[in-house]
C-alpha cells in the first residue's frame, strides 16, 4: 500500500551529457533533465527545484541515466501543509516561474523507477524496482521524496493505512501487487486506486452562496464568466467563508444564466464580512443573495479555503430561487457532514 497524493503527475528523465559542449568542470551542468506531465507535456522549465534535485542525486551516485515516476504537490513553506490540487496546478506556467516556485514550492513523491543506469526496468517486478528506487533515494534529495510503502496481508491492515492517510488529508491509497511490471495507462488489477469516493459521493447536495466570479477565458469569454466562488455562512462570527471555486460542471445555458444573475447582484467592493484568501480574490463580488445547489464527490480539509474545507469535483445542480441566504448550508452543517462521512468511511 502506498499513499495517493493529490498532485501533478511528474515523470523525470535525466541523463549524463558527455558532449564536448558540456562544462567539464561542473558535473551537474552535464546532467540533462526533462520533466513530463501525465499528457506528455514538457514541464521542465516550470519546476526548477525538481531538476536541481535530480542533478544532485545523479552527481552523487555517478549513474548515467534514470527515469522516475512521481507525484508533485505544492505546500505552504511556513506550515508545511499540502495544498489542494487547484493550487499545485498553478505551478504550470510560462511566466513568473521563480516567484511562483518560492510561493508554491513542491515536494515530488517518487513511487516508481523505469530506467536505472543503463537498465530498462519496465518489465521487472515492482519489488525489484522498489529496491533500485531505495538505492537511488537513500540520501538527501532536495524536493524528491520516496513514497512510503507498506506491506499488508489483510483487509483490516489495508483499511488502517487508508484511515491514517485520509486523516492526513491525502487522496487515498494505491494498492499494488509486488510482482507487477510497470504498465502505462491501464493498470488492470495490479494497481488499484482506493479513495473515499469508492463509498460513493456524499449523499446530500449542499446549498451554497455565490460570493463572486472570475472573468471567462477562451470559449467562456462569450459567457462573461469562467468560474465562481461559493461559500457558507458562519453564524457564530457573522462572516462568509469560502468552500470551493467552481469552473466546470455547467452547461452553456447555465453559464449564461449564472452571469445574468450575478450582474443583478454585483457590488463594487468585497463585502466586509467575506473572509477570502488573496489567492481566491474574485474579479467581481456579489451581495450574499444567490443560492446554488452543488453536488460533490468529497469534502476534504483545505488550508486554502477560509472554511477549512473544500469540495472535490463540485458541479451545479440548479439555482435555489426558493431559498434565502439564511437557509443555505451553514458552517456548522458543513462540519457535521464532513464528520459523519468520515466516521462512516473509517468504520
Amino acid at each position: 500500500m502506498e499513499p495517493k497524493y493529490d498532485g501533478l503527475r511528474t515523470q523525470i528523465h535525466a541523463w549524463q551529457d558527455n558532449s564536448p559542449s558540456g562544462d567539464l568542470l561542473n558535473l551537474t551542468s552535464q546532467i540533462k533533465v526533462k520533466i513530463f506531465s501525465r499528457n506528455l507535456e514538457d514541464i521542465s522549465l516550470m519546476f526548477p527545484e525538481i531538476s536541481d534535485s535530480v542533478r544532485q542525486l545523479m552527481a552523487a551516485t555517478g549513474i548515467k541515466g534514470v527515469i522516475l515516476d512521481g507525484e508533485s504537490i505544492a505546500y505552504d513553506p511556513k506550515t508545511k501543509v499540502f495544498f489542494p490540487f487547484q493550487e499545485t496546478i498553478k505551478r504550470k506556467r510560462k511566466h513568473a516561474i521563480s516567484d511562483t516556485s518560492r510561493r508554491l514550492p513542491v515536494k515530488t513523491f517518487v513511487f516508481d523507477i523505469l530506467f536505472y543506469d543503463g537498465s530498462d526496468l519496465i518489465s521487472q517486478p515492482l519489488k525489484l524496482r522498489r529496491q533500485k528506487l531505495n538505492d537511488f533515494l537513500n540520501r538527501p534529495a532536495g524536493c524528491l521524496k520516496l513514497t512510503p510503502q507498506h506491506k499488508v496481508e489483510s483487509v483490516k491492515q489495508m483499511l488502517t493505512w487508508f484511515g491514517k492517510y485520509i486523516d492526513a488529508n491525502l487522496e487515498g491509497i494505491m494498492s499494488k501487487k509486488p510482482d507487477s511490471p510497470y504498465r502505462a495507462g491501464s493498470r488492470d488489477f495490479s494497481w488499484v486506486k482506493f479513495k473515499p469516493s469508492a463509498f460513493n459521493s456524499i449523499e446530500d447536495t449542499l446549498d451554497l452562496l455565490v460570493l463572486g466570479w472570475y472573468q471567462g477565458k477562451g470559449k467562456r469569454n462569450q459567457f462573461g464568466i469562467g468560474a465562481f466562488l461559493v461559500g457558507v455562512y458562519d453564524k457564530a462570527n457573522d462572516r462568509y467563508l469560502t468552500v470551493s471555486k467552481i469552473g466546470t460542471g455547467l452547461t452553456d445555458d447555465q453559464w449564461r444564466d449564472l452571469y445574468q444573475r450575478c450582474q443583478k447582484l454585483q457590488t463594487t467592493v468585497k463585502p466586509a464580512n467575506y473572509q477570502v484568501s488573496k489567492d481566491l480574490f474574485c474579479d467581481s463580488w456579489l451581495k450574499p443573495s444567490l443560492v446554488v445547489e452543488i453536488k460533490a464527490d468529497e469534502i476534504t480539509k483545505s488550508p486554502l479555503h477560509s472554511s477549512s474545507y473544500a469540495l472535490r469535483f463540485p458541479r451545479l445542480v440548479k439555482f435555489r430561487d426558493d431559498k434565502d441566504p439564511i437557509q443555505a448550508t451553514s458552517l456548522t452543517e458543513l462540519k457535521q457532514i464532513f464528520a459523519d462521512r468520515y466516521k462512516r468511511i473509517k468504520a
